[in-house]
Order: structure tokens, then sequence, then C-alpha cells
């Protein structure tokens, strides 16, 4: 579990397991600790984009817009992490 600050709340990322079809998952359980409304995008993606990403989110069990969601997150999470690496390193 991570926790991702943004500027509406800070995010709560999760994996939880769950039994589908006799099988054990784990699923992403990612909460917001904002009271207010979320902001909203629209998106357009080709078609090969969309049809690779309604087969990812039905792998994983998910909406789309959720999947989404969590592949936005975990690329500000990563842009930031190398944002702060960069920072750290001694001026040469």
């Amino acid at each position: 579990m991570f926790n991702v600050n943004s500027a509406i709340g800070v995010y709560e990322v999760k994996w939880v397991e769950v039994e589908y079809q006799g099988k054990l998952v784990e699923i992403n359980a990612t909460s917001c600790n904002s009271a207010v409304a979320r902001p909203r995008v629209t998106v357009y993606f080709s078609e090969e984009i969309y049809k690779y990403l309604v087969e990812r989110a039905d792998r994983e069990l998910r909406t789309v817009a959720n999947l989404v969601e969590y592949l936005v997150v975990q690329s500000v999470q990563q842009e930031q992490n190398e944002q702060q690496k960069a920072q750290q390193k001694p001026q040469e």
C-alpha cells in the first residue's frame, strides 16, 4: 500500500485479494479521503488502445475508468519519484 498526494486529497492505493470464479485474484482498491467531488476528464483513444484497455480491465476485474485512473496515478507517482531522486543527486 502507498499514498499519492493530489490537489484534492490523499489517494490510498492498495491491493485486495478476492475470490472470483474459484480463483484468488488481486484487485486494486484505491480510495481518496476527499469530501469534495473529484474532477473529471474526457479522453479519446484509438480503437487499438481502447481494445487493449478493455481486455486488460476485464483480466483485472475492474472498469476501464478505474484502470485508466490507476495507470495515470502510477505514472504520476513514478515521475514524482524520479524528480525526487534527481533533486537528491549532488550537483557535479
